[in-house]
């Protein structure tokens, strides 16, 4: 085998947040070839950072933690924020660097107000220049660990919580199909009478209804380069929320509480219903879909966070 080869195979997983890191690597070592000696403490953020990136870790407490992925971004931040600080062309980039930092912090933010004008910088100037850099890059990565702490619990209350009572609920009528009578007169979701089956087929039917709600929800969604997503675990909570609420609308059914609006008459029609109820899980999770679209929209790529 060739000696790329197996140096591929060692390397960890390329992964989304790996690839824009090692661009940022790149560009910074690009910046320290235009001065006569690296800030201090550079390097060793640079080699942190690689650190971060070549590490192998527990892939359920670096999912978890984002520990990695963030200690790679803030060391890179650290450096960037020395680099450009140092810069002997910050006078031509200044500028630009003023409206970048006005985007990221507050306008009245006494960082912003204090940056120097673009004639004669000297080190009290390129001083506050770092400050302000480095305030940016500071709100930037907490918008990105807002947005792993919204994953962590989207997947703990949103996924794990909601499939649980799904599970007992699928179970408890198994065992005990009387106690969750999902059957309107004689019509059953499974059959005639009541059955161990009644609940996972409507629960089956209602996470139905959710995947075309979902193939909706990806149509509209726009590809981001921030390194933790939510799309995924949003389509999830749509889908066990779906098999929740067509077990709720059946129950709703049988009951005879829209017997002036529905009537069910064959089992044909009641997992129908249940498909509906399943989609109509749609109106309560986009209130979290528009909750996740302004954490998302508030923290820019980190690819592109820098000028």
């Amino acid at each position: 085998m060739s000696d790329t080869f197996l140096e591929a195979i060692r390397r960890p997983q390329v992964t989304d947040w790996r690839l824009p890191v090692e661009d940022r690597l790149r560009w910074i070592e690009a910046e320290l070839a235009t001065h006569p000696e690296p800030p201090a403490g550079v390097p060793e953020a640079l080699e942190e950072a690689r650190l971060a990136v070549e590490q192998k870790t527990k892939p359920l407490v670096s999912w978890w933690t984002g520990w990695h992925v963030e200690r790679a971004w803030r060391t890179l931040h650290f450096a960037q924020a020395k680099v450009i600080a140092a810069d002997p062309r910050l006078a031509t980039r200044l500028p630009a660097l003023k409206v970048w930092i006005a985007g990221e912090l507050d306008r009245d933010d006494p960082r912003v107000l204090a940056l120097p004008q673009p004639d004669a910088l000297d080190d009290a100037d390129r001083v506050l220049v770092y400050d302000a850099v480095l305030g940016a890059f500071g709100e930037v990565d907490e918008r990105h660990t807002a947005i792993r702490l919204l994953r962590n619990k989207l997947v703990v209350f949103g996924i794990a919580l909601v499939l649980l009572l799904n599970l007992l609920v699928g179970i408890l009528g198994s065992v005990h199909p009387e106690l969750i009578p999902l059957c309107r007169g004689q019509v059953c979701p499974a059959g005639t009478g009541a059955s161990g089956g009644d609940v996972w087929l409507v629960q089956l039917f209602g996470t139905l209804g959710a995947v075309i709600a979902v193939v909706v929800f990806l149509l509209r969604q726009r590809p981001s380069l921030v390194p933790y997503t939510l799309i995924g675990y949003q389509a999830a909570v749509k889908l066990v929320t779906g098999a929740a609420l067509a077990c709720t609308g059946v129950l709703a059914l049988s009951s005879g509480l829209f017997d002036s609006v529905i009537k069910v008459e064959t089992r044909q029609l009641l997992l129908f219903w249940a498909l509906v109820f399943g989609y109509a899980q749609q109106i309560g999770t986009r209130l979290l879909d528009r909750y996740a679209d302004r954490v998302l929209g508030s923290a820019k790529p980190l690819k592109d966070a820098a000028p």
